[in-house]
C-alpha cells in the first residue's frame, strides 16, 4: 500500500526566500489554493488519513486538506522541518557565510550553522514516523504533509543515498509524492 507524501503549501517567507526550518510563516493566497488543489487530488488518491508536521505551515495546509476530505488530521512533531538554528529567519545579504553552509548542506551530514540540526538527527525522526504510520495505518491510504528537507532526506534515505546527499531536491509546495511501503 502506498504512502503519499507532499510539501506544505507556498508561505509568505517562500515567496521572500528566507528559510523557515522550525520557525513559521503563514500560508499565502496561493499556498492556500494549493492546499485546496491537493486536496483534490487527495480525494482522487482515495487518501483516508491525513498527517502533518506540528508546524503551523503544515497544520494550515493539513487542515485545509483533512476538511475538505471529512477526515481526522493527525499532528507528529517527528516530521517537523529540519532545523537550521541561526539561519532560521535570515535573508543571504544578512549573513552570506552562514547561507554558503546551508548552500553546501550536500556534502556533510553536519552543518556549520550554530544549532543546526544533522541529516542524520532527521533521518532518525523519519524512521520513526514511518515505523509508525506503517505500523498504525495498513489497510488506508494516508498522507503526509511535511517540509522540504525532511522529504529531500527521505526520499534520499529510501533510495539508498546518505541523508545528506545532494540525489534528490526540494519537492515544489503541495506536490504529491507516492512512495510504496518496503
Amino acid at each position: 500500500m502506498p504512502v503519499f507524501f507532499c510539501r506544505h503549501g507556498q508561505t509568505h517567507w517562500n515567496v521572500k526566500g528566507l528559510i523557515q526550518g522550525q520557525f513559521n510563516s503563514e500560508l499565502t493566497n496561493v499556498g492556500k489554493s494549493q492546499a485546496l488543489a491537493l486536496a483534490n487530488k487527495a480525494k482522487t488518491h482515495q487518501i483516508e488519513h491525513v498527517v502533518c508536521s506540528d508546524l503551523g505551515r503544515a497544520v494550515e495546509t493539513g487542515t485545509i486538506v483533512s476538511t475538505f476530505l471529512g477526515s481526522k488530521l493527525e499532528i507528529m512533531p517527528e516530521i517537523r522541518e529540519r532545523g537550521f538554528g541561526i539561519l532560521q529567519g535570515i535573508s543571504r545579504t544578512e549573513q552570506p557565510q552562514l547561507w554558503d553552509a546551508f548552500d553546501n548542506k550536500h556534502l556533510n551530514d553536519e552543518l556549520n550553522i550554530q544549532g543546526s540540526e544533522s541529516a542524520s538527527q532527521v533521518a532518525i525522526r523519519i524512521a520513526r514516523t514511518i515505523s509508525s504510520l506503517c505500523d498504525n495505518n495498513t489497510d488506508r491510504n494516508v498522507l503526509l504533509i511535511g517540509h522540504g528537507e525532511w522529504l529531500r532526506i527521505f526520499i534520499n534515505i529510501h533510495n539508498g543515498h546518505h541523508p545528506w546527499s545532494d540525489f534528490s531536491v526540494l519537492p515544489d509546495n503541495c506536490e504529491i509524492i507516492k512512495i510504496e511501503k518496503r
